[in-house]
């Protein structure tokens, strides 16, 4: 799975052995000179779950979000970084080890966990 959109992204998968970081291309600004990493922001650990980690290719994704960030800035973040997870992310829910999360709150933790819809009886 290709993923995008984040200076620090670091791929885990279980199965396939050990993880693998990947690293962008360096971003540059219209000078062509590098654009260093946002002093003002923060590394989630995402751990997917069920449907998402079969989508993503992967258990955890490591990513930069701007600082405060929310539970949508995240999802935003992650959507960017795994296209195929966008549509599945809106119905999603947001935990961290104690509780679910709001869209709209400002995340403390930084390991959050992302709960697609389940069904079942």
């Amino acid at each position: 799975m290709e993923f995008r959109g984040s200076r620090s992204l670091k791929v885990v998968n279980p199965d396939a052995g050990p993880a693998i970081a990947r690293d962008p291309p360096a971003q540059t600004g219209r000078s062509g000179d590098p654009v260093s990493k946002r002093e003002d922001s923060v590394q989630f650990r995402v751990t997917l779950h069920a449907r998402a980690a079969d989508v993503a290719e992967a258990r955890e994704v490591r990513l930069d979000v701007p600082d405060p960030a929310t539970g949508a800035d995240l999802k935003r973040a992650l959507a960017a970084a795994c296209p195929p997870l966008a549509g599945l992310l809106a119905s999603s829910a947001l935990a961290n080890d104690r509780e679910y999360l709001s869209d709209r709150a400002v995340l403390e933790q930084r390991d959050v966990h992302v709960i697609p819809p389940v069904s079942g009886g």
